[in-house]
């Protein structure tokens, strides 16, 4: 192999080391299979995305995106993904609480 080949070889395995670890450090695993969701507030309190979902304290997933609901209304659509398989009631509501002192 030529020295071009090994250095583009090289620069795409940076690249793609890049890429995940930009999305590993966001809360997004690329190898981790995830069930989104999506819950629609008036008002978010400071959300972000990537904070963490929890359930009963434990972490299960992150805030994935946060944008406005596509009627104008403005109401606040959270779409959010959790990596365990947990079942839900269909009339389950999700609450956004701090949990700072």
């Amino acid at each position: 192999m030529n020295s071009e080949l090994k250095i583009a070889i090289v620069g795409l395995l940076a690249l793609l080391v890049l890429i995940w670890g930009v999305n590993f450090l966001k809360g997004n695993n690329l190898f981790v299979k995830s069930q989104a969701y999506y819950a629609i507030y008036d008002n978010i309190d400071g959300l972000e995305a990537s904070s963490p979902v929890r359930i009963n304290g434990l972490s299960v997933g992150n805030v994935s995106n946060i944008y406005f609901h596509p009627n104008n209304s403005g109401q606040i659509v959270v779409e959010f993904t959790l990596t365990e398989k947990i079942r839900f009631p269909r009339n389950s509501t999700a609450k956004i609480y701090n949990a700072d002192i």
